[in-house]
């Protein structure tokens, strides 16, 4: 098991789960207590790691576990 971190995978299942919600990334960020446009800036910079707590409030928010959110390709999931 690959206990690595995939920043680009997280992202990728976020804006999945975005869209199939309907929900608006500032709705997100807000709910995750962050400020707008740090989805944005955190995909931007290539080192950039979110906090436990933006992870934490970003599955919560969108109904998904914490494992599902960081280590499942949600869309590969789907046919």
């Amino acid at each position: 098991m690959n206990n690595e971190f995939n920043k680009q995978l997280m992202l990728d299942n976020i804006s999945y789960l975005l869209k199939e919600t309907g929900k608006k990334i500032g709705e997100l960020e807000n709910d995750a207590g962050v400020s707008p446009g740090y989805i944005s800036r955190i995909s931007k910079e290539g080192n950039a790691k979110p906090g436990i707590d933006f992870i934490i409030n970003v599955a919560d928010s969108l109904n998904v576990s914490i494992n599902t959110l960081l280590n499942v390709d949600l869309a590969e999931m789907t046919p």
